[in-house]
């Protein structure tokens, strides 16, 4: 009896050890977050190194941070002392090169000695078309960053969140039904028939060109929605792939965001199918 009650005893002291070491979920990993340094990495680009290093004095505020060289992100990558925010290119499988520019953020180094990664993307979002400076994701670049951060936030207290971001970006889109939506011409796909056109635009939900959406957005226009799409300049259909994304030129926020695999009949823009799902959820 004595010996049974010591058995007991010790799988009661064992099955929690164990499970504690097999704790891997998302959210987690990533409750130390606001414990940690985030590294914002420099990505050489002048001009968008001063954006983000400009974002983060105004507006990170949910993690202490430190501004590093690339050099030492490929020293400190595999630490689980740090998280990273950084540029990274975006290359798919077919793809000959990156084909896009995005923002990450990265979490250093496994907690878990048996992980078989050593670092775990948390969320990244597209910036812009690689090789390409036209000021537009200057614009949009302190979006983005929020969205992340916002996103950060949720993923600590969710676990459904922690492993659904797109949809999580998307859960606001319902809240636009009095919302005007100004998308930008270049911002739509030329698959678009007039028809199609006809049938999901209307007085609230127009096609205008890019420098007055953009400008709509830098103004910050009450109750309004501004249209930004990433892409390669030169896709591989079948392999590249196209972000769609709208956000509030009130305050940022990311409203919208889809994306679809580049192909002979799906090119590059909002297509059709974006339009409706818009136009249904108004």
């Amino acid at each position: 009896m004595r010996r049974f009650f010591l058995s007991i005893c010790l799988l009661a002291v064992v099955i929690p050890a164990f499970s504690q070491g097999r704790v891997t979920t998302r959210r987690y990993r990533f409750a130390d977050f606001p414990d940690k340094i985030t590294k914002v990495v420099m990505s050489g680009d002048e001009v968008i190194d001063s954006a983000l290093r400009e974002d983060f004095v105004e507006n990170w505020g949910i993690s202490p941070f430190e501004f590093c060289t690339a050099e030492d992100y490929a020293a400190l990558r595999d630490k689980p002392d740090f998280y990273f925010f950084l540029v990274t290119e975006g290359k798919f499988k077919g793809e000959d090169q990156p084909g896009i520019r995005l923002l990450t953020l990265e979490k250093g180094g496994p907690d878990d000695p048996d992980s078989p990664t050593p670092h775990t993307e948390v969320v990244s979002l597209p910036l812009s078309p690689a090789g390409l400076v036209n000021g537009r994701e200057l614009l949009f670049l302190p979006a983005l960053t929020d969205a992340i951060r916002q996103y950060m936030t949720a993923a600590m207290q969710s676990e459904k969140v922690a492993y659904t971001s797109e949809s999580w970006f998307n859960r606001n889109l319902g809240d636009t039904r009095t919302m005007r939506i100004f998308l930008a011409e270049s911002d739509l796909s030329e698959r678009v028939t007039e028809a199609q056109k006809q049938r999901y635009l209307d007085e609230d939900f127009l096609l205008m060109d890019e420098d007055e959406t953009d400008a709509a957005y830098a103004d910050g226009t009450f109750n309004t929605l501004v249209s930004y799409v990433v892409a390669p300049v030169a896709p591989v259909p079948g392999a590249s792939w196209c972000y769609k994304m709208l956000f509030s030129a009130e305050d940022g926020a990311l409203m919208y965001l889809h994306k679809h695999k580049i192909t002979s009949r799906k090119g590059v823009g909002f297509l059709a199918e974006d339009l409706r799902r818009i136009a249904h959820r108004r």
